[in-house]
């Protein structure tokens, strides 16, 4: 995508997967040059880094790998909270493992998309959870849900971490086998923008999310919408459905400085490389 200027639309970055359908559909019906919309199948780590390279002004990250960044140096603020609903993880083996129980994942080979991902954030969560030496986990970088597919039935890693109910259909084909599910233990997702976005285009900005916000308020109480969600993604229907009633997409601006910073206690103590000294505050930008 080209360099932001001042006329040209906010270029926009998001996982291709079901919570990000709204961002898709304003992108494929917009006619006022306001958004162009690319997905990442890396995830955050990938965006993050596609934030720090600009080639994206916008992107919906996970709330953990957001704050990793910002706290790590990285030159975007949070400005909106996307899904207040916690993200449902799940932890999946090949499915011809020998690994049937929990506790047998310690000290195996955890599969991540990159460093700083969710899929690494949340390993490393769970592990401290359950009391496991964080600096002796072993990762094996995969760069996406496709590498996952290759890595676990090859043997070159053991456990991955990813959302439920998108690799649902890797467990349905034995490709994978999960073991259980571990929620995030805060809002799933936010939506930040570069420090040059938020300074130079806030009015754009502050539109478009409106815009988004006005989507996923009528996405929410649209009958249909599961079935949209099923459709785009080829996801079983009745899967999409229990996904779907249980998330709430976040419609306002407001950012509560308390819950990220309860976040980034929990992610201080995983020698992720971030800054406990930054402020919270300085990691936020209220439009």
């Amino acid at each position: 995508m080209p360099i932001s200027n001042n006329r040209s639309p906010l270029r926009c970055a998001g996982v291709p997967e079901h919570f990000n359908l709204p961002w898709r559909e304003l992108a494929e019906t917009d006619t006022t040059n306001t958004i162009a919309y690319r997905e990442y199948r890396g995830g955050t780590g990938a965006m993050v880094k596609a934030l720090a390279d600009d080639e994206v002004d916008v992107a919906i990250l996970l709330t953990e790998g957001a704050l990793t960044s910002i706290a790590s140096g990285g030159q975007h603020r949070i400005v909106k909270v996307y899904v207040d609903t916690p993200l449902e993880w799940g932890i999946h083996v090949a499915a011809d493992s020998s690994i049937t129980e929990i506790e047998q994942i310690r000290g195996s080979r955890y599969a991540i998309s990159r460093s700083g991902s969710g899929s690494h954030i949340m390993a490393a969560v769970h592990a401290a959870d359950s009391g496991w030496p964080i600096d002796q986990l072993d990762f094996v970088k995969v760069r996406n849900l496709e590498g996952a597919r290759r890595a676990l039935p090859a043997g070159d890693a053991d456990i991955f971490f990813w959302e439920k109910t998108m690799t649902q259909p890797c467990v349905d084909r034995a490709e994978f086998r999960r073991i259980t599910t571990f929620q995030s233990p805060w809002p799933s997702f936010v939506i930040c923008a570069s420090d040059y976005v938020i300074a130079h285009r806030r009015t754009a900005l502050r539109q478009l999310l409106e815009r988004i916000n006005a989507l996923t308020r009528s996405f929410m109480s649209d009958c249909d919408g599961a079935l949209a969600v099923a459709q785009t993604y080829d996801l079983a229907l009745p899967i999409v459905e229990r996904w779907f009633n249980k998330t709430r997409w976040n419609t306002g601006f407001k950012l509560s400085a308390q819950t990220f910073s309860q976040v980034l206690d929990v992610l201080d103590k995983l020698a992720l490389g971030v800054d406990r000294t930054a402020k919270i505050e300085n990691m936020l930008h209220r439009l």
